[in-house]
């Protein structure tokens, strides 16, 4: 995701605001894969962490990340779990936060990290 442009008015970086509403999975449909690379499946990928951008400035600002746990250990059964890194704290945070972000001005998805979790690309030989 793109969330910083060239301001003409500024004459420098701005940050973009508006907020973006993301899943937990992303599938991918073959017919918008680049042909040297398209096969007849879909490309399926699992969230796994998020970047946040706090402050209204492209210079400034503060960042958090959210982070998918594979074996967090909740009431002495380990499970997948999110938890959010914001410097040294580390706390645990509930799916709703990670996925209902879109509501809210705290805080603005800057990076999204997917995984593939199905679906094969094809490679191409270059000649």
């Amino acid at each position: 995701m793109k969330r910083f442009l060239y301001g003409t008015k500024v004459n420098g970086v701005v940050k973009i605001g508006k907020q973006v509403s993301f899943g937990p999975e992303l599938e991918i449909q073959p017919d918008i894969i680049a042909p040297a690379r398209k096969t007849s499946q879909s490309a399926k990928y699992k969230l796994f962490g998020v970047l946040y951008h706090h402050g209204v400035s492209a210079s400034g600002g503060h960042c958090t990340l959210d982070v998918l746990h594979p074996s967090r250990d909740l009431n002495s059964k380990p499970r997948e779990s999110w938890i959010r890194i914001d410097d040294e704290l580390v706390s645990d945070v509930r799916s709703e936060d990670v996925f209902g972000g879109v509501d809210r001005d705290d805080r603005c998805a800057y990076l999204l990290f997917y995984r593939r979790i199905s679906g094969a690309i094809a490679t191409s030989t270059y000649g």
